[in-house]
């Protein structure tokens, strides 16, 4: 399949985190509906698949600009822009929303919520399909972000916001969405900061969830095999230093 760029010396494989693949978020969604994948999660499976381990590194790496610029630093910035939000499941209308965020100052600063506070504000229902972490990775890959708050609090508060020297709170919105905000954002709607922004896109984390209920038979099937190769994988792998 690659031998024309092999031949061009044009082909390069770059390691993948660990700890984290699609079918690892699939098998995370079916659990969470309770279906079985028949693949036997005995013998550490729910170990092996809980989460991706991560160190400080590859926050500073994913964090890292694209080119040779020194990352940002939050004390010389002029003007912070706070995001608050679960960020799970990237998709468009995240993208759409930290991009037009990051055009009102110069530091685009993103809140992220523990995985305990989003399952207590969901009812305790259900936590995030990806770990506090593995949401902190992918925000943080986004050209536009320049630094994360771990564990941010469910509401703006005045001490978030004088800690963080923040100028701005962003408040997105997929189009047509309710303009209730309850008292998350009370403090910086008193103090005149607070911008609401539409992303471009309709969608949401909960509707790609949605999507893969509702092929739950055909993912349940192809999950199946497709563990037992990562459960393979994760039982026979050595250590591969990073490039």
């Amino acid at each position: 399949m690659y031998s024309a760029v092999v031949e061009e010396k044009r082909f390069q494989v770059l390691k993948r985190t660990e700890g984290i693949s699609t079918t690892q978020i699939i098998s995370r969604i079916i659990q969470q509906q309770g279906w079985s994948q028949h693949q036997g999660e005995a013998g550490g499976a729910g170990e092996a698949l809980s989460s991706a381990l991560c160190t400080a590194q590859p926050l500073q790496q994913f964090a890292a600009p694209p080119d040779d610029r020194p990352p940002k630093q939050l004390t010389a910035a002029k003007r912070v822009v706070y995001v608050p939000g679960i960020f799970d499941l990237i998709h468009p209308g995240h993208v759409s929303i930290l991009r037009q965020a990051a055009t009102l100052g110069d530091f685009l600063l993103v809140g992220l919520y523990s995985d305990e506070t989003v399952t207590v504000h969901r009812n305790h229902s259900k936590p995030p399909v990806l770990t506090l972490l593995e949401r902190a990775l992918a925000v943080l890959s986004m050209r536009w972000v320049d630094d994360v708050v771990l564990g941010a609090p469910w509401n703006v508060t005045n001490e978030l916001l004088t800690s963080m020297n923040i100028s701005c709170v962003v408040l997105g919105r997929a189009p047509g969405a309710s303009q209730e905000d309850s008292d998350q954002f009370l403090v910086p709607r008193r103090r005149d900061i607070l911008t609401e922004l539409t992303s471009y896109f309709a969608i949401s984390s909960e509707a790609l969830k949605q999507r893969l209920i509702a092929r739950s038979a055909e993912l349940v099937k192809r999950n199946s095999k497709m563990m037992e190769k990562q459960l393979s994988y994760i039982s026979g792998k050595g250590y591969v230093p990073e490039a």
